[in-house]
């Protein structure tokens, strides 16, 4: 039993940080800050579960 299976998308959405090992989401339901005030950023990519090989559709 396959955990990805072909025809499935998925999404990525790793955060890095310069010096935080955990954020916190405001309130706004869309803001990450750190306790520390480090900086963060967070990049997503979605991939098509194919049968050959997996398709990233953002660069």
């Amino acid at each position: 039993n396959d955990l990805l299976k072909e025809g499935m998308v998925i999404a990525f959405e790793p955060f890095i940080s310069t010096s935080a090992e955990e954020v916190y989401e405001e309130s706004d339901g869309w803001t990450f800050k750190t306790k520390n005030k480090s900086f963060v950023a967070q990049y997503e990519h979605t991939v098509i579960i194919t049968k050959d090989k997996p398709i990233i559709t953002t660069l």
